[in-house]
């Protein structure tokens, strides 16, 4: 894992994200989950998500003061303790209050199994009679038809931290586990640099439409301006660049 966040590192170096001396600072609320939030060998932030957020602050004269939560804490911290004035990653079924921006990364979900153990996937259909461990949350967030799909397991729990799923996995104590899929191969990849490797253990099955995140402001006309940073970044192509910089270090299909 260390060479993983070193290169990772360097490519937050390489992004120019340090804000104007005279920046505006903004409390926010993140969820800390490789590759899209960690901390650096040197100490600071990086990952996709925080890059990409951080970049479109800058551009708007703003700088973050990074808070982590697990997700669930986060939506309390921000909508009901008020511990911070933006969090990350959310979505209109969280029914936070204040401004969702337009959506700065999307996560496709899978469900992963062991390609040894040959179980029959083609989706959520498939669920019946499973042992089942999925993300927190995961019942909000991938919705109806998931949380009909779920009762139908043997048995079904939620794990907040990710590469404990994979180890549930890999170990045998489930026989799926429902994830976004970036997440269980850095973590695969982290943990097995020179065995096996992960397309070659692992099955992904895709589980639904990817799900489009956005930061909660509880300043309007800061969400506003994110937005329009944003556009430009997709226009300018640095978008698109800091996606192909992380997903170099992946599996990705």
């Amino acid at each position: 894992m260390t060479r993983i966040v070193k290169i990772l590192t360097s490519l937050c170096l390489l992004a120019g994200l340090t804000a104007p001396a005279t920046a505006q600072e903004l409390r926010i609320g993140l969820r800390p989950v490789p590759p899209y939030v960690m901390t650096g060998a040197d100490g600071r932030f990086l990952g996709l998500e925080h890059d990409v957020i951080a970049e479109a602050l800058r551009r708007v004269g703003v700088k973050m003061d990074v808070h982590l939560y697990p997700l669930s804490r986060l939506v309390y911290a921000y909508d009901g303790l008020k511990e911070v004035d933006a969090a990350a990653p959310m979505i209109p079924s969280f029914n936070v209050d204040g401004t969702l921006s337009k959506s700065y990364l999307r996560y496709r979900n899978i469900i992963a199994t062991m390609k040894s153990r040959n179980i029959p996937m083609v989706g959520l259909e498939s669920f019946g009679g499973l042992k089942m461990m999925a993300f927190q949350n995961a019942r909000t967030v991938l919705g109806q038809e998931f949380q009909m799909a779920v009762m139908k397991a043997a048995s079904y729990a939620e794990q907040a931290n990710q590469d404990l799923q994979l180890l549930n996995l890999l170990a045998g104590r489930v026989d799926a586990i429902v994830g976004e899929q970036r997440i269980f191969q850095y973590y695969y990849s982290a943990a097995n640099p020179h065995g096996p490797s992960y397309h070659d253990v692992v099955m992904e099955t895709p589980v639904g439409a990817e799900t489009a995140y956005s930061v909660a402001f509880r300043d309007a006309s800061l969400a506003r301006r994110f937005d329009i940073a944003l556009d430009a970044m997709t226009a300018d192509g640095t978008l698109a660049e800091m996606h192909k910089q992380y997903n170099q270090l992946l599996p990705i299909n």
